[in-house]
């Protein structure tokens, strides 16, 4: 019983952890800059429809999961720039919250 309490307390840091360890482990095994460009576009569209979905939610566990991902992949990568993957995962974000907003994709 105390370990599923702990589960439920630590939760965060326990996915914060493996979200991290995920995005290294996929961005080593990504050798092609565009597909590392793709994939860091899709987690940005991903997460902008989750940051939209959660924002009447309490959002900080969310943007800490999500956080963990491209920390992750950012350390892993091995081509390109690190400023592009930033630059690309930041205008996906943007471009999925935005349709979610204003277009009111569900």
């Amino acid at each position: 019983m105390r370990k599923a309490l702990e589960f439920l307390t630590n939760w965060v840091e326990l996915s914060f952890v493996l979200l991290l360890i995920l995005g290294f482990v996929i961005s080593v095994f990504v050798n092609d800059v565009l597909l590392s460009y793709a994939l860091v576009l899709m987690a940005g569209l991903g997460s902008g429809k989750i940051i939209y979905h959660k924002a009447k939610d309490f959002l900080f566990p969310h943007i800490l999961l999500i956080t963990g991902f491209i920390l992750g992949f950012i350390i892993g990568h091995k081509e390109g720039s690190t400023i592009a993957l930033i630059l690309i995962f930041l205008a996906g974000n943007a471009i999925s919250y935005y349709a979610h907003q204003k277009l009111g994709l569900d």
